[in-house]
């Protein structure tokens, strides 16, 4: 179905709203500067997998150009000439009695004549009281842009532009958001497009925000075989919370486990979702969903697989990690957890300057620093929830310590 696109808006989802529950069309795009006319797609559609049923996927991709298949996830398409292009994926579940659910999904692309533009749509939220939700855009471009459009789709019907809106939901709950950036040179013709999807949640005038569904890759001991995955949300299960977890592998599997193991039967991307629900001592709920694309290359590189058999996915306990300690035995953080600021206390062995360094569990360095005192006082006030190392040196002797930032 061919699209017509007049507007500024630069991404529409259509969905067939009886049988959204059991199917939803989605995909991502991306392109080279190799070859700027080849886009590729890639099919992140989920979908009910119940027994008796099949699945046909019909790709539009605004050229004149179509393509049906049952199979395959990652779609390659040239295009004969630059310009913009509506592409739509639908996704339709069969049975023997007929369809069972359908549903479209549409993105604006630009194919650029060349690559000198790069840009990277992305976007945080925080939720108030009264169903308002206030967006901070912290997307990203490089090149020689000199003309930037940023359009908002709140995913309760309603649309924006600018670079950080408030909304106002009607009712509260959780809502899918995207931002679609349109950025360009207009001196050379270059131009880019990038769409950022999250799910935000509305709270009315008592709907509590203590949690935090959120977890990461660990690069350094996943393999072609394997995803090793840490969830640390917050708050996890304790004697104040009780939590539940939902996990969404993006292949129409699912678990309800904290810590589950789930096996891929194929190569390709997928969009790992976690939604956990909390009850605290009170009663009070909180609802948060984190989502992420993943895969694995057949290198053994965390990026995407494109050929070869599945991989295992295995989610871990951020407390399961252990770090062994070398001669400043009697070194100690505290508080910890922490939510503010920490002492880094070094007991009697000071030799001089101590330096520091604190680590996410990415390896990505987050801040240094260096005191000739026994005491030195670090702000972590700034991080987000969740596990980092922090390295000591003093003279030749090094400690490696664990910290657990909660708010």
């Amino acid at each position: 179905m061919k699209k017509l696109i007049t507007t500024t808006i630069l991404s529409l989802l259509i969905t067939a709203g009886a049988f959204a529950q059991n199917c939803a069309a989605s995909f991502t795009f991306s392109g080279t500067s190799a070859n700027p006319y080849l886009v590729q797609f890639v099919n992140t559609s989920t979908h009910s997998n119940l027994p008796g049923t099949w699945v046909s996927y019909s790709w539009d991709f605004g050229d004149g150009n179509t393509f049906n298949t049952s199979t395959t996830m990652l779609i390659n398409h040239s295009y004969n000439n630059g310009g913009m292009y509506g592409v739509c994926l639908t996704i339709s579940v069969q049975d023997s009695n007929g369809v069972l659910c359908n549903d479209m999904y549409c993105d604006t692309i630009v194919v650029n004549s060349s690559g000198g533009l790069g840009c990277a749509a992305s976007f945080t939220s925080t939720s108030s009281a009264g169903n308002t939700v206030d967006f901070t855009n912290t997307s990203t471009q490089s090149g020689g842009s000199n003309y930037v459009n940023y359009s908002w789709n709140f995913g309760d019907g309603s649309f924006a532009t600018g670079l950080n809106p408030t909304h106002t939901y009607s009712a509260s709950g959780q809502y899918a958001v995207c931002l679609t950036m349109f950025s360009m040179d207009t001196l050379t013709g270059d131009s880019c497009l990038s769409s950022f999807c999250d799910s935000v949640y509305a709270m009315g005038s008592s709907n509590p925000t203590f949690c935090t569904a959120s977890y990461w890759v660990d690069t350094t001991t996943s393999s072609a075989a394997a995803i090793n995955v840490y969830n640390n949300s917050t708050p996890l299960t304790s004697a104040s919370y009780v939590t539940t977890y939902l996990w969404d592998f993006g292949d129409g599997s699912s678990s309800t486990q904290q810590f589950p193991t789930h096996s891929y039967a194929s190569s390709g991307l997928y969009n790992l979702c976690l939604t956990i629900i909390s009850v605290d001592q009170n009663l009070d709920t909180c609802t948060d969903t984190y989502c992420h694309t993943l895969g694995v290359d057949s290198l053994g590189q965390v990026t995407f697989k494109t050929n070869g058999p599945g991989f295992t996915l295995n989610i871990l306990d951020p407390a399961s990690i252990g770090l062994n300690e070398t001669v400043l035995n009697d070194v100690s953080i505290y508080p910890n957890p922490s939510a503010g600021a920490i002492t880094l206390d070094l007991g009697t062995q000071l030799v001089g300057e101590t330096t520091w360094s604190l680590y996410d569990l990415k390896g990505v360095n987050i801040a240094n620093g260096n005191d000739s005192d026994i005491q030195t006082t670090i702000d972590v006030s700034g991080l987000s929830n969740g596990i980092y190392l922090l390295t000591i040196e003093n003279g030749a002797a090094v400690s490696n310590q664990k910290l657990q930032i909660l708010k």
